[in-house]
């Protein structure tokens, strides 16, 4: 049973939870969810003329895993399968911590930022889902 509602897919009719992408890994309890990291409501920060910061443009979020398997990672960049990014549909968290659906670009993590681990685990992987645009519930 999965205790996080991480979700993502293609379409909103084949979303998987994130800790049950494989089968095998998720019967051992093995997958683990991304770092609770909320959807920041602007991609950008300025500082306007008044001195105030303001934001501008699309939502994101981040998902951060502290450790990853081969498996789970090779499940998640299925979806983004020959490109650096591509279109998905999410299930995360918002700021008050209520989950959420949204159609987003998904992007690769860059191989220079994730760390090799031992026993086919790899650690500080991240991926980033940028233009983000709410979805209704199905």
């Amino acid at each position: 049973m999965t205790k996080y509602s991480y979700m993502i897919g293609t379409t909103m009719g084949n979303l998987k939870n994130v800790e049950s992408l494989d089968a095998t890994l998720a019967a051992k309890n093995a997958c683990l969810p991304p770092k609770g990291l909320y959807v920041e409501p602007y991609s950008v920060y300025r500082i306007a003329a008044n001195g105030l910061e303001v934001g501008d443009g699309f939502p994101r979020c981040i998902w951060q895993f502290d450790a990853m398997h081969q498996n789970q990672l090779d499940d998640l960049l299925a979806y983004v399968p020959s490109a650096q990014s591509a279109v998905v549909y999410i299930r995360t968290r918002k700021d008050d911590r209520t989950y959420k659906y949204y159609k987003a670009i998904m992007h690769r993590p860059k191989p220079d930022e994730m760390q090799p681990g031992f026993s086919n685990m790899w650690h500080d992987v991240t991926f980033n889902f940028t233009m983000l645009e709410l979805q209704a519930d199905p």
